[in-house]
C-alpha cells in the first residue's frame, strides 16, 4: 500500500520496491499488487509496473474520521489498507506492509481461511500481515462503520480491523492443510510468520517454536525502521534488510544523495575532533580553552539539534526529487 503526505514517502516507496523483488526471487506462486492513492506521482507507478512486476491498483483516500484523536499525522491514511477487500478478482490474498523482510516462501498462506492474522501482542493481532477472502460486502460494511465512527482504538487501521475481527483471538491455530486445500472461516496464524524485530535482540538469534520463522517485521518506531544507517551499530537486522536491498534493487540511483550525507558525517566528526583536541588541558590555557567550548557546545547544541533534525526529515524529499527527476528523464527517452 503506497500513499503520500509524510517526510517518509520516498523510504517507503524504496522498501516496497525491495519487498517486490524480494518476492519475485522467492519466486512465490502469485499476482504481486499494490493500492496506491491517486497522488503517488506516476513515475513511481510506471516504474513498480514495468521495472517490478507489480500490478498498481489506484485508489482515492479513504477519509479517516479518527484523527482528531491521535497526533500521529502518519497514520492519516492507513485506513487505504481496507481496499484489500475490494480485490474481488482474487480468491484470497496476502496483504503486507512495506517494512517486512521475507526469509522464505509462504505459498501456504493462500490456503488459510476469512481472514487469518498473528498476535505478536498477547491481546492485540498485527496488521503488517494477514490474509483475507475478498468480499464486497465486508468492505461496504467496513466503510459504513467508518462512517458512523465505530470504535477505534488508535485512529488507524491496527485499531480498526483489530475490532473488526475482534473474535480472532478465540479461533483456532493456522496449519498449512494437505493436497492445496483452503480452509474455510478465521484462524490465528504461528508468531513465525511475523516475527517482530524485538525478539531477535534478546538473544541475537531467532528463538520462535511457533511456525516457520518465514517473516520478520519491524513495527516500532519509525525512526528505527531497517532501512536507516543509524540502526546499524545496535540492531544489526538492519544489515540484513540492506543486504536484501543490494542483491535485489541496489543503490545505484541514491549515489549523489548517499555520498553528500558521507561529506557532511566526515565533516560533522571533523568538527568534533578539533572541539576535543581544544579541550585538551595540555595545551596552552587547556582549562580556558575547555571552558570556552563547553559553553560555545551548550549555546551552539539546540541549533545543531533542530538543524540535524531538518536534515533527516528533508532527506526524504531529496531523494523524492532525484529519483523522480531521473524517471522523468527515462519517460522523456523513452517517447522519443
Amino acid at each position: 500500500m503506497m500513499y503520500t503526505g509524510t517526510p517518509r514517502d520516498y523510504e517507503f516507496y524504496v522498501a516496497i520496491r525491495v519487498l517486490l523483488r524480494s518476492l519475485s526471487k522467492l519466486q512465490v506462486d502469485a499476482d504481486l499488487v499494490v493500492i496506491a492513492s491517486l497522488d503517488v506521482p506516476t513515475p513511481w507507478i510506471h516504474t513498480l509496473e514495468e521495472e517490478d512486476s507489480a500490478k498498481v491498483v489506484r485508489v482515492e483516500n479513504l477519509n479517516n474520521p479518527y484523527m482528531s484523536d491521535t497526533s500521529r499525522d502518519r497514520f492519516k491514511l492507513t485506513l487505504n489498507k481496507l481496499y484489500v477487500w475490494s480485490l474481488v478478482d482474487y480468491e484470497r490474498v496476502i496483504m503486507l506492509d512495506a517494512d517486512n523482510l521475507f526469509l522464505q516462501n509462504t505459498d501456504e498462506l493462500f490456503q488459510c481461511g476469512e481472514f487469518c492474522a498473528v498476535f505478536i501482542n498477547p491481546c492485540i493481532f498485527h496488521t503488517g500481515l494477514f490474509v483475507l477472502q475478498p468480499s464486497l460486502k465486508v468492505f461496504n460494511n467496513m466503510l459504513h462503520d467508518i462512517d458512523s465512527r465505530r470504535d477505534n482504538p488508535d485512529g488507524a487501521d491496527q485499531g480498526f480491523i483489530g475490532g473488526y475481527f475482534s473474535g480472532l483471538l478465540d479461533q483456532p491455530m493456522f496449519h498449512p492443510p494437505p493436497h492445496d486445500t483452503k480452509l474455510d472461516g478465521t484462524f490465528r496464524l504461528p508468531l513465525g510468520y511475523q516475527m517482530d524485530a524485538s525478539y531477535y535482540y534478546l538473544r541475537l538469534r531467532w528463538n520462535v517454536p511457533c511456525g516457520p520463522n518465514s517473516v520478520i517485521t519491524f513495527p516500532g518506531a519509525s525512526w528505527l525502521k531497517p532501512w536507516y544507517w543509524w540502526s546499524w551499530p545496535v540492531l544489526p537486522l538492519g544489515i540484513q534488510w540492506h543486504e536484501r536491498r543490494r542483491q535485489t534493487l541496489g543503490y545505484g540511483s541514491e549515489m549523489p544523495s548517499v555520498l553528500i550525507q558521507i561529506i557532511l558525517y566526515l565533516g560533522i566528526l571533523a568538527i568534533t575532533r578539533v572541539l576535543i583536541v581544544m579541550a585538551c588541558p595540555w595545551y596552552t590555557d587547556g582549562v580556558v580553552r575547555a571552558l570556552s567550548v563547553f559553553a560555545y557546545a551548550f549555546c551552539a547544541s539546540p541549533v545543531l539539534w533542530i538543524a540535524m533534525g531538518k536534515i533527516v526529515n528533508n532527506s526524504a524529499e531529496v531523494n523524492k526529487s532525484i529519483l523522480v527527476n531521473n524517471l522523468e528523464v527515462k519517460v522523456e527517452l523513452k517517447g522519443k
